[in-house]
């Protein structure tokens, strides 16, 4: 109920969702701290967000919710990115570093992602390279994560860790990758000065299904 709450309120209706919270028991402090979070982005508050995250992750911690207070730290971090605070990438850095403790593997390879982005943006070439490297080594076998991420480095660093040439070629032909290889292809000739075959590509991934795809942002840029 908590995240449909919030949901909700991202959606339009924050008058409507804030209504329902009082009338609902979402079934502990830290779920409503946590929609109340939520609410607070979407209200436009960033602070408060992050605020209401960190009051939310450290009631989890009070109660045992050990998983949950992770959720919310890691949120913590990426409101905190989105919103240029200036304690973003340490916030980041250190749900990366509780993910990698807690054993959750895909929430650790987003936060390390993430650590990247954040050092690409403030200039630090020398963390930007290891966190890509180190977000490669998690992703190495899932096909979804790495190609994620060599979208993402492709845009980040002049020698990403992955060659989109080669990893367009080792993509199975799956609904989930349609017009994905083609994707690849046209950032790996881009990256060339191929601006023309570049367009082809982009053209053949868009007729191939890449706007219905998770990477349809990737698409666009």
């Amino acid at each position: 109920m908590a995240v449909v709450l919030a949901d909700r309120a991202a959606l339009g209706d924050l008058a409507g969702a804030e209504a329902d919270l009082v009338r609902v028991d979402l079934g502990g402090e830290a779920l409503r701290l946590f929609t109340e979070a939520r609410f607070e982005w979407s209200r436009g508050r960033p602070a408060a967000a992050v605020a209401a995250l960190d009051r939310a992750q450290a009631e989890a911690n009070r109660v045992d919710q050990v998983d949950f207070a992770g959720e919310c730290r890691g949120l913590a971090a990426l409101l905190a990115a989105e919103a240029d605070a200036a304690d973003a990438r340490a916030r980041m850095d250190q749900a990366r570093i509780h993910f990698q403790a807690s054993g959750r593997a895909t929430s650790r390879f987003e936060a390390t992602a993430l650590s990247a982005y954040l050092a690409a943006r403030d200039g630090d070439v020398i963390e930007r390279d290891r966190r890509l490297a180190e977000a490669a080594n998690l992703a190495a076998d899932a096909p979804h994560l790495r190609v994620a991420l060599a979208l993402m480095a492709e845009t980040l660093a002049p020698d990403p860790p992955e060659d989109l040439r080669e990893l367009a070629e080792q993509l199975a032909p799956i609904p989930e990758f349609l017009g994905v290889r083609e994707l690849l292809l046209a950032r790996a000739a881009y990256r060339r000065g191929e601006r023309e075959v570049s367009m082809r590509l982009l053209t053949d991934a868009r007729a191939r299904g890449i706007a219905s795809s998770f990477y349809a942002e990737d698409a666009l840029l």
